[in-house]
């Protein structure tokens, strides 16, 4: 098995951990940073958390689904007001 290395010489790069998906610290209410979010949440093993990661990551999912609920609404509302005869 070979070790990955930083592309720069630095040293080999670090296992991911099972739950580096929180290693951004938490999120700010109102503030989701969605894109590093979402980019957390894709990477972990589910089978390798605990029940109390699994739960913060459920949660985390939740706080990501109501950021593209309230984007989703936005988008929606800016495509009607560009059609024809739109607000």
């Amino acid at each position: 098995m070979s070790t990955a290395h930083y592309p720069h010489g630095n040293g080999p790069v670090p296992a991911p951990r099972p739950h580096a998906w929180r290693a951004g610290g938490p999120l700010l209410p109102g503030e989701p940073p969605p894109g590093e979010l979402a980019r957390r949440l894709s990477e972990p093993d589910l089978t390798c958390l605990t029940e109390r990661e699994l739960q913060a990551f459920v949660a985390a999912c939740r706080h990501l689904e109501d950021w593209v609920r309230v984007r989703a609404g936005a988008a929606r509302a800016e495509l009607a007001a560009r059609a024809p005869g739109g607000a």
